[in-house]
């Protein structure tokens, strides 16, 4: 009887000792200090996944999502797959903002960020194929029932009305944080990406103070462009030829309006 009092004490003791708390806080206890993390926070279609891939093969830097199941959740930082990777080098890329609960881990973990964006009219276009060809799941809106059987005109109304407050939402959240300064952040625009990439990425480079990985910039390009169709950068496939109505640039520009100090590209 005793003997199995003692033992079940043990047990209640060993299933205390490895809660998540405790395993989180085991996990911190082991990270050595001089580990980086390369954050891209990127607005949808901005070339973040090609990005992505050519920092991997320059650094071999383990990729990680810190996140368990993306798909309709919120792009925010879980501190389990977190903490998990604390004492790795890591590099990811999240459709994160910073709000209080991210700004938490990349404050308190000193973790620099790469802002990455995209002017709203390509970034629409390739999101409404993205939609059409791969995934209609996303955490910012709910695609309508009937939404492949309408005219493509209603189609881009409709990602106007639904998705595009969350993406002035998303650029206002980091250009505002690039303004207060109190995290370390790089601003990339698409289109410097995409017309010079070694100029960026030696930048970024810079930025993670890793000048011994840029030797490696050239064959890491090269490795990433042999797979570009499926990485979804500057892709034939993903490309549609779509003029947006006088409507539809008003309604834009009009959202936009509310932030004229931020100058957010459409």
């Amino acid at each position: 009887m005793v003997v199995s009092k003692i033992k079940n004490t043990i047990k209640d003791i060993l299933l205390k000792c490895t809660s998540l708390k405790s395993f989180n806080n085991h996990l911190i206890s082991r990270v050595k200090g001089d580990e980086i993390h390369i954050f891209i926070a990127c607005l949808p279609k901005s070339g973040s996944t090609f990005l992505a891939n050519v920092l991997v093969n320059i650094t071999g830097f383990e990729f990680v999502q810190f996140q368990p199941i993306r798909g309709t959740n919120d792009h925010n930082i879980d501190p389990s797959v977190f903490y998990e990777s604390l004492n790795k080098n890591t590099i990811t890329q999240l459709h994160s903002k910073p709000n209080e609960s991210n700004k938490y881990y990349m404050e308190r973990y000193n973790i620099k960020i790469i802002f990455l964006y995209r002017d709203i009219r390509s970034s629409l276009k390739s999101f409404y194929n993205h939609i059409i060809t791969e995934n209609d799941k996303w955490f910012m809106f709910t695609v309508a029932k009937e939404f492949r059987e309408w005219e493509i005109e209603k189609q881009f109304d409709f990602l106007i009305d639904l998705i595009i407050p969350w993406y002035i939402n998303f650029l206002t959240s980091w250009k505002i944080e690039v303004k207060k300064k109190e995290l370390d952040i790089l601003e990339i625009d698409f289109d410097d990406f995409k017309n010079s990439n070694a100029e960026t990425i030696n930048k970024i480079l810079t930025f993670y103070e890793l000048d011994n990985y840029k030797k490696n910039i050239e064959s890491a390009l090269d490795i990433s462009y042999s797979k570009k169709e499926a990485l979804r950068f500057n892709s034939v496939v993903s490309k549609i030829d779509y003029e947006f109505t006088t409507n539809q640039l008003n309604k834009i520009k009009y959202l936009i309006s509310y932030y004229p100090e931020l100058n957010i590209k459409i």
